[in-house]
């Protein structure tokens, strides 16, 4: 099976995790932007990037807001949230907001590109 690269979003606050993310994702073969919030998010979306997937931490920095602009302006792209263990609260909401999937922290970077291929494969991106 030969994978073709995908393209991703990575919004992540902290300089340090969304490091780390982005080279393994890299390593995975995929093609990686950076965001260190939702604003720098949107300001790259508004400008016309459309990843394939975008991986998002829920925090205080409207993480929200940019799952809405994405369902209502790029509805093909798939999107993961990410959010702290036990927060019921963000998990329903990221759901009903239609995320395409939650990942609860701490969660194990081998489960995300799993999910990440999961989810490029099934927008035909893994051949």
């Amino acid at each position: 099976m030969s994978k073709k690269s995908a393209s991703l979003l990575l919004v992540e606050p902290s300089a340090q995790m969304r490091a780390l993310l982005a080279g393994r994702l890299r390593r995975a073969g995929h093609e990686v932007v950076e965001a260190a919030g939702a604003e720098d998010a949107l300001t790259w979306l508004g400008a016309g990037g459309r990843p394939d997937v975008v991986i998002a931490d829920v925090g205080p920095l409207g993480e929200y807001e940019l799952l809405r602009w994405i369902r209502a302006r790029a509805p093909a792209i798939a999107v993961v949230l990410t959010v702290g263990l036990g927060d019921r609260l963000a998990l329903e909401h990221a759901h009903a907001l239609g995320a395409a999937a939650v990942v609860s922290k701490p969660f194990d970077i081998d489960e995300l590109l799993r999910l990440v291929r999961e989810l490029c494969s099934a927008e035909s991106l893994v051949a």
